[in-house]
Formats: C-alpha cells, structure tokens, sequence
C-alpha cells in the first residue's frame, strides 16, 4: 500500500487458490496502519492439502484516508509445494510511498 506519505489505515486479506480448484479460500484477514513512509509486514499461515503450484492473490481495501489511485490494491504470486502437509508461513510486505 502506497500512503502518499500520510498516515493511513487498511484491510489486508489474503487468497489461496489450490492446485486444480476452480476457488479461492479466504487465509485470513488484518487491519494495519501505516505511518508515512514506513513499511508493514503482514504474517498469514497457510496449510496446503495437496502438493502442486498454489495461487495466491493479496487484496487492500477499506483504505482510510481513501486510496486515490487502487490500480495497485491487488498482487498475485504463486508458490509450489511437496505433496506433503506442510506449514507455510506467508509474510506480505506493505510498502508505504
């Protein structure tokens, strides 16, 4: 998230996509605050079920004050895994501008 260099609020949600599944399922969600110009880092565990290429998209919204430009309130990565149950720990950076 982008601040403009003013204190701002915002909702973090975070979406994983399994391998072969048609949805998403909502991981989590989290309200941060910002200073200007400072960086926030957001923690979200996940546990896959099944091995293959994970989807995941991170969602900013509920943005105080309101975001003037939301074209970049969105970023999707993939991560692969092992056909094992594992605990995968998802940090998302928040950068303030």
């Amino acid at each position: 998230v982008r601040n403009q260099g003013v204190a701002a609020s915002a909702r973090v949600q975070l979406f994983v996509r399994a391998p072969i599944s048609e949805t998403e399922t909502c991981i989590g969600e989290q309200t941060i605050a910002l200073e200007p110009f400072k960086v926030g880092y957001v923690p979200f565990d996940f546990e896959p079920e099944a091995g293959g290429t994970h989807e995941v998209r991170a969602v900013i919204d509920q943005v105080t004050p309101p975001d003037p430009d939301t074209s970049n309130n969105e970023y999707t990565w993939t991560f692969n895994t092992l056909g094992i149950q594992m605990q995968v720990y998802l940090p998302l950076v928040i950068r303030g501008r």
